[in-house]
Parts: structure tokens; C-alpha cells; sequence
């Protein structure tokens, strides 16, 4: 069954994809062909430094429990996870891998693991919300001039930047929970919903919080992992734009391509495809439509964007193949 939603997973991605050359009619080679290979290798070499940034945050998070790490090794083990993202259905699945690759540092340490991966996938997910948020914050006279013909594009802006807000809002009340459980009516109403929440919801906020409490101690950590993780989104945001002015968009629009990349991640997210493939691409294609890109390249933007990214991955996967599991552990206090 396992098996057979992964052929699913990556049939889905190929339909997807395949409309999105379709409808946009794009021709692939003859845009490559005649883009700026400056822009595109740019696009390419950031998507390094994005991993790199992503490998950066792990190691500090790691710091925090007194488990040392290269930044080398961290970069294997982010490129070695972000390969199973290929295999498995979202972009999110590599956090189990890489939970269990370093547990060969941690003498085993599960526990510890579960908890640096799970802090580092909220960290990176907190950092697209907060800059989704920033971002229509400062340009949300762009969405609402996208017009009446692309009202499903306005909708699904709306409603990635309200799920951005809440989600937004819900951390801060977390950080803040010590402060609002001192009052009587707000402590009365959360011990009612906790009551009613389903017992897999409950345990899963508790476990947010018993995290939160590891951490709140190293707010500076915290604070940078926050930085590093919007600067990356920001990063995946450019690498789109030098691809568009690559391949032919010749008035590019930095509020259009931040809130696609905004956008296309955060369905991404969703675990359908491997690594989100298609459905980040069907995403950014309908945005691009909407901005007014030229049709021609529509289709095209995307799909080097996916193909940037599936050939960093695979580095993973051969980093995989001479992976050799640590003889000693690296200690934890």
C-alpha cells in the first residue's frame, strides 16, 4: 500500500506537470535555449546557498542541546533528507529521514532528534508564514490589481495570507500562554477546548509547547534560525525572478514573484507529490498567467525551477550511497 502511494504521488506530479506544458504550451529546450545563462546559473548556485542557509539553521538548533556538528556534515545531512523528499510524497517527508540519520550522532538519542528536526521544520515553516504575511502586508495592492479575470488567484492569496496570519497569531499566543493563563476566563475557555480537542490534536500542541520550552531559554538562537529561514524563502523567491528574466520576462515584477514563491511553497507543503513537484508548478504557472507573463514562458519558469531543485536533490541521494554511519557519537549533555 506504502508503495503504491508513491507511484500515485509521482503520477500525479507527471499529470500535473504534463498540464502545465500543455496549457501553457511551453516549448522547454527552445527557451533554454535562448535565456541568459548568467541568470540561470545564478538561479542555481542560490538554490546551493539556500541549502547551505537550511544546513546552517540545523547545526545552531543542534548547538542548543550541546550536540556538535560540522556544517559539512550538516550539509550531507540536509542534502541526504531533502533527496528522500523525491521518494516520498511532500516536501516535508526528508525530516523523518534525516531524524533518523542523526541519530547515529546522538548515541540513538530519539527523543533529542525528534525534537531538533521537528523545531527546525517549524522554524522553516514559521519563516514562509511570517514573510506570506510581510509580504501581502506591503504589496497588497498588487493582488488586489490582478482584476476580476484571475478572482481564483486573488482567492487563494487571501486565503494562504489569513492561514499565514493565524498560524502567526497562534505562535505568538504560545510564546505568550504563561501571561493569558494568569487570567481566570481565558484559562476557563482553554481547559474547555482542550476537553472537546481530539486526543491526536492535544498531544500534538502539547508537544509544540514541551519544544517551545526546550528552546525559549536560547532566544537568540531562535531568533536567527527565524531570520535564516525567511531569507531563504526570500532566496527561493529570487531564484524564480532570475529565472523569469532568464528566459524572457523582460519586466519582472519583485512583488508578483514574492508572492508566488509565498504561495506556490505553501501548497507545496500539502503531501501529494514528491517534493511538491507539480503542484508548486501548477501554482506558479496560474500566478505568472496572472501577472501577465508571456505565455510562452509561462509553463517553462516553473518546471527549471523544479528541475534546479531535483538535480540538488540527487546529490543527496549519491552522498546516500557512500554514507557510512559514524563509528563514534557526538555527545550530548
Amino acid at each position: 500500500m506504502k508503495y503504491l502511494r508513491i507511484l500515485i504521488s509521482f503520477f500525479v506530479a507527471a499529470v500535473l506537470i504534463y498540464v502545465v506544458v500543455q496549457w501553457t504550451d511551453a516549448d522547454i529546450w527552445d527557451s533554454v535555449k535562448k535565456a541568459d545563462a548568467t541568470l540561470l546559473g545564478a538561479g542555481f548556485v542560490l538554490f546551493g546557498v539556500v541549502l547551505c542557509l537550511a544546513s546552517l539553521r540545523f547545526q545552531l538548533l543542534l548547538s542548543v542541546l550541546c550536540i556538535g556538528i560540522s556544517f559539512t556534515r550538516a550539509v550531507r545531512l540536509t542534502l541526504m533528507g531533502s533527496f528522500f523528499n523525491l521518494v516520498i510524497p511532500g516536501s516535508v517527508s526528508g525530516d523523518v529521514v534525516k531524524m533518523a540519520l542523526i541519530t547515529h550522532h546522538t548515541d540513538g538519542k530519539k527523543t533529542e532528534a525528534a525534537f531538533i528536526v521537528f523545531i527546525d521544520r517549524m522554524l522553516g515553516l514559521f519563516g514562509l508564514l511570517a514573510l506570506t504575511v510581510l509580504v501581502l502586508c506591503c504589496f497588497s495592492s498588487f493582488v488586489a490589481g490582478l482584476g476580476r479575470d484571475h478572482g481564483p488567484v486573488q482567492i487563494a492569496v487571501y486565503v494562504i495570507g489569513i492561514g499565514s496570519s493565524l498560524s502567526v497569531a497562534a505562535v505568538l499566543l504560545v510564546e505568550m500562554r504563561e501571561t493569558l493563563l494568569r487570567i481566570g476566563a481565558i484559562q476557563k475557555i482553554v481547559t474547555k477546548i482542550s476537553q472537546k480537542l481530539p486526543g491526536f490534536i492535544l498531544s500534538f500542541m502539547q508537544r509544540v509547547v514541551e519544544v517551545l520550552e526546550i528552546y525559549r531559554r536560547n532566544r537568540k538562537i531562535l531568533l536567527s534560525g527565524l531570520l535564516i529561514s525567511v531569507l531563504i524563502h526570500f532566496l527561493l523567491a529570487l531564484i524564480l525572478f532570475c529565472i523569469g528574466s532568464g528566459v524572457g520576462d523582460e519586466n519582472p515584477s519583485v512583488p508578483g514573484y514574492l508572492i508566488t514563491t509565498s504561495v506556490a511553497n505553501a501548497v507545496a507543503a500539502i503531501p501529494l507529490t514528491p517534493a511538491g513537484l507539480g503542484t508548486r508548478d501548477g501554482t506558479i504557472a496560474l500566478f505568472l498567467n496572472a501577472m501577465k507573463v508571456p505565455s510562452d514562458i509561462i509553463g517553462t519558469i516553473p518546471i527549471l525551477m523544479s528541475l534546479i531543485m531535483v538535480v540538488w536533490y540527487l546529490t543527496g541521494g549519491i552522498l546516500l550511497l557512500f554514507y557510512k554511519k559514524p563509528k563514534t557519537s557526538l555527545q550530548v549533555e
